[in-house]
């Protein structure tokens, strides 16, 4: 008697853990798009470098900030680290303006050398409002001369609605606007 209860409570407690598993709706996916834009064509060679962030800035996991603690969307996740994502859209951007754009692991000799340090990449929720901040900051060197240029790049943007998809779409949106302001600042100071 008490094993035929132990085994219906068994089956009853795994029958039931198997069913919620089968109701989690599978985790989305998300990377940044360049959109096509217009550049001037600059002769120059160029370093990109991966973008320094903090480790919880700096996750797969899509963030959000609420009552100053961050927290993440937890059936949404991006494709790969944001400093990684947005290295990869500086490189496909620059690659139709500079001559020669090369990734850090590559080596050989170039005029320029792009750092960057991202401070802010996520959704601020605050009562029922919703805004997408992203913030970045570029460190240009010239090898030839060791002068060093900087430029702090921030945006937002007020989301529609407060989920993972305006936040993926906002976040998009205004890094495609930091890689226009990007290449207009880079055509200015590297003539």
């Amino acid at each position: 008697m008490i094993k035929t209860l132990i085994v219906l409570l068994l089956s009853i407690v795994f029958s039931g853990c198997i069913s919620l598993t089968q109701n989690i709706p599978s985790q989305k996916v998300y990377s940044l798009n360049l959109k096509e834009h217009n550049v001037k064509r600059i002769n120059a060679s160029i370093e990109i470098k991966e973008a320094k962030a903090i480790s919880s800035l700096n996750s797969t996991n899509l963030l959000y900030t609420r009552s100053n603690s961050k927290e993440f969307y937890a059936f949404a996740k991006w494709s790969d680290k944001p400093s990684k994502m947005i290295q990869n859209i500086i490189i496909e951007s620059l690659s139709s303006s500079f001559n020669l754009v090369r990734p850090r692991n590559i080596r050989f000799a170039t005029k320029y050398t792009l750092d960057a340090y991202l401070l802010a990449f996520e959704q601020n929720i605050s009562n029922d409002k919703s805004l997408s901040k992203f913030t970045i900051n570029i460190y240009l060197k010239n090898n030839y001369n060791s002068n060093i240029y900087f430029k702090q790049f921030t945006y937002t943007k007020d989301n529609e609605k407060i989920d993972s998809i305006n936040a993926v779409n906002d976040l998009n949106n205004l890094s495609n606007r930091f890689i226009k302001d990007l290449n207009l600042w880079l055509e200015e100071r590297t003539k």
